[in-house]
């Protein structure tokens, strides 16, 4: 019998079919649900950008300590999600000598880039091996969507919080931002705060 491996779908599709003949592989993965995939299918599998593995998913604080690391920080969207990544990546860049870079869709890169955070904010097209450590943050915020998960009343910062193994003192999302994206930083800021205290 093969080896499974856990993989799961976190791009914005509800769902999404994979046919591969080479390995008489069929399956319809819903997004952000685990399912276990034989290990013959995983490589080819996870050559699509919105598949990745349990594996993907486990941070190692020791080795991202490690000084001059470019970092690549995934995470595909939404919009609320990444300006709630902001006051993470102000802390990392504070606390570690690494220089991060987002990884996402194209519709947000100018944005981010405007708000001055990142090194650099590029497409999820990106060769990977451009970076010495890749974080893979699709589907980490999404877990406080089961009604049996305690995360699921968590702020997303305290869930990336966790995720980082890291206690912000401060929620700081001052950025170069433009006037029509104000109020929604403003919104995401206000339900910080409540959180926080």
């Amino acid at each position: 019998m093969d080896k499974q491996i856990k993989v799961k779908y976190t791009d914005s599709y509800k769902h999404i079919q994979i046919k591969m003949h080479k390995h008489n592989f069929y399956r319809i993965f819903e997004r952000n649900k685990w399912s276990s995939v034989p290990e013959r299918v995983v490589e080819d599998l996870l050559k699509i950008r919105s598949f990745v593995t349990e594996s993907d998913l486990i941070f190692n604080p020791a080795e991202f300590k490690k000084a001059d690391l470019k970092v690549g920080i995934k995470r595909f969207g939404a919009y609320g999600d990444l300006l709630q990544l902001l006051p993470v990546i102000r802390y990392l860049k504070q606390n570690t000598n690494n220089h991060y870079y987002l990884i996402t869709n194209p519709q947000y890169i100018q944005d981010f880039k405007e708000y001055g955070i990142f090194v650099n904010v590029v497409s999820t097209s990106i060769d990977k091996k451009l970076f010495d450590k890749i974080v893979y943050l699709d589907g980490v915020p999404e877990s406080d969507h089961s009604i049996t998960n305690h995360e699921r009343l968590m702020h997303r910062i305290k869930i990336f919080e966790d995720f980082f193994k890291i206690s912000i003192p401060v929620y700081d999302f001052n950025v170069n931002i433009l006037n029509e994206h104000k109020e929604i930083v403003d919104e995401v800021l206000m339900n910080a705060i409540l959180q926080q205290y």
